[in-house]
């Protein structure tokens, strides 16, 4: 039975891994399993750090909660959002709701209850329609505070001038995201996936929401389980029950000599040329010692620092440099697969993925926390 468009687009999960296959660097990019509806809190993440900063040479895990509000890793003064990514819905066909729209916005409470400065606004009935007058930026903040989101009936002067009318409706609830303006290397509080709850909007009243550190939405400024409006159901969307494994990558101890052995798979995470966080991924096989299979930094390096290395002078920022032992056979093929990470100027290395390619051109994707030391 041949594939339909419709079929496809209703249940993707049912097809994918039999009849079609997405993939990046030899890694499968679309999952067999569906979205799961019911996941919160430690379910999504287990409790995992999403950053970790080094104090006197011991790391400190930096986990979100939802007992703590949203303050994009305590940002101060000049936080503002990206001017075009500031806020984005995930799921704009949702919207499509006739003659009803709202407007979404996103402002800065300042602490002691200051009057909320208004980051971006974002209009529901432009997002569906698809075009790029979707979210309007707004001002840079003066100061610490926390991230509070309102919802209200869309008309005129909410920053689009010809904006019409909505009558009474019902919103259907969102999945927000909305991300910080950085120049640099992003950061892991750059952005979230927040969730707002179903509510009837009625023209001129406005419902508010107080973001929590981890996407749940509630009704006050201190996070309690009273006040909950939506928990929040991960970082990743859809929504998925991420699986820990404790099983060592044991197929992955002898890696392709080829370029991609080791490959960074989004460089303009560490930032751009001018402002690129200078890093160092190395793979080794621990066998009782740590034996170099490979690296890939993140900016040009000199061939004399890198000794053990197979690469050329310069060394190009994100290219694979094998090392001259695994080229010549002589590592051994059991151990511990392992991945170092180091400073090769600053403090401080952005969340990134690596995928590591073995000999028989099998790929493994792995994730690496960001991290900051001081």
């Amino acid at each position: 039975m041949p594939l339909s468009r419709a079929a496809f687009d209703y249940a993707p999960w049912e097809t994918f891994g039999k009849d079609v296959s997405v993939r990046q660097f030899g890694v499968l990019l679309a999952s067999e399993v569906a979205p799961s509806q019911d996941v919160a809190g430690d379910q999504i993440t287990f409790g995992s750090p999403r950053a970790w900063t080094i104090l006197s040479g011991f790391p400190r895990p930096d986990i979100a909660s939802n007992q703590n509000a949203f303050t994009f890793g305590g940002a101060g003064a000049g936080l503002s959002l990206d001017a075009k990514l500031g806020m984005r819905l995930l799921e704009p066909r949702s919207f499509q709701l006739g003659a009803a729209h709202f407007v979404i916005t996103a402002s800065w409470q300042g602490q002691g209850g200051s009057t909320p400065l208004t980051l971006g606004t974002l209009s529901t009935l432009h997002a569906v329609l698809g075009d790029n007058e979707a979210f309007l930026p707004g001002a840079a903040a003066p100061g610490t505070g926390q991230l509070v989101i309102t919802v209200q009936a869309g008309r005129a002067g909410l920053g689009w001038p010809t904006l019409p009318p909505s009558p009474p409706a019902r919103f259907p609830g969102a999945v927000l995201a909305v991300l910080a303006s950085r120049t640099g290397a992003v950061h892991a509080n750059d952005a979230l996936y927040l969730y707002l709850p179903a509510a009837h909007i009625t023209p001129g009243k406005v419902e508010t929401y107080y973001v929590a550190d981890e996407g749940s939405t509630y009704t006050t400024p201190r996070p309690t389980s009273t006040t909950l409006s939506r928990a929040s159901e991960g970082q990743i969307y859809p929504p998925r029950v991420l699986t820990a494994s404790t099983e060592p990558a044991s197929g992955f101890t002898v890696l392709n000599r080829k370029p991609g052995g080791l490959r960074l798979v989004d460089p303009t995470r560490f930032g751009d040329a001018a402002t690129r966080a200078a890093v160092l991924v190395e793979a080794n096989l621990f066998t009782g010692a740590f034996q170099v299979l490979g690296a890939v930094a993140t900016i040009d390096q000199r061939q004399a620092n890198y000794p053990d290395l197979d690469v050329p002078d310069p060394w190009p920022a994100f290219s694979y440099g094998p090392s001259k032992n695994a080229v010549q056979g002589n590592v051994p093929e059991t151990g511990l697969l392992s991945i170092h990470l180091q400073t090769l100027a600053g403090n401080f290395i952005p969340q990134a993925e690596l995928v590591i390619m073995n000999r028989a051109g099998q790929s493994l994707w792995c994730m690496a926390i960001c991290c900051r030391r001081r």
